[in-house]
């Protein structure tokens, strides 16, 4: 046997069970897409994109914090709610899952309130009429990151500023 193939099998076997529903309550928000269970799991919510926490927008005129914004909307879907995460792949040291919380999901969530757009390219098709049109509801209404200038969080990553943060 070839020794990729042996490595990728051995780092199936050795990783956690993607198949069990994680449960529990989140012990911490990191950012807009990305929390940890109770149970000490890092969970990448599936299908989205957040800003990230230094990331700014401009709105109304002003360069406003939408990564702390983010943080705060994920922050407020989650508190005192259980949640279950059903894992659909790992990404890095993190679990990218499907959450929800008291049985509503959050990535749809985060998209209607316009705290994170859609990660297209990681959605299936049976995935894009939830998060699409969640992200087209906050399109319409100007809801959050839509209300305002941004810079897509992945081009952010990439160095893309907006004159009003400055450059790193």
């Amino acid at each position: 046997m070839p020794r990729q193939v042996i490595v990728a099998v051995l780092a199936v076997l050795t990783s956690p069970a993607l198949a069990a529903d994680l449960t529990g309550t989140v012990a911490a928000v990191h950012d807009g897409d990305t929390l940890t269970l109770s149970s000490g799991e890092k969970i990448r919510l599936f299908g989205i994109d957040a800003p990230e926490l230094r990331q700014k927008c401009l709105q109304g005129g002003a360069c406003v914090p939408c990564g702390q914004r983010a943080r705060e909307a994920l922050v407020a879907l989650t508190a005192s709610r259980s949640v279950v995460c059903v894992p659909r792949s790992r990404s890095y040291d993190r679990i990218v899952g499907e959450c929800s919380a008291d049985g509503k999901p959050l990535g749809p969530a985060m998209l209607r309130q316009g705290a994170a757009v859609a990660y297209e390219r990681y959605l299936k098709a049976a995935d894009r009429p939830a998060f699409l049109s969640a992200q087209e509801a906050a399109k319409g209404a100007g809801a959050g990151l839509w209300g305002g200038i941004m810079v897509q969080p992945e081009r952010w990553r990439r160095g893309d500023r907006l004159a009003c943060e400055g450059h790193p």
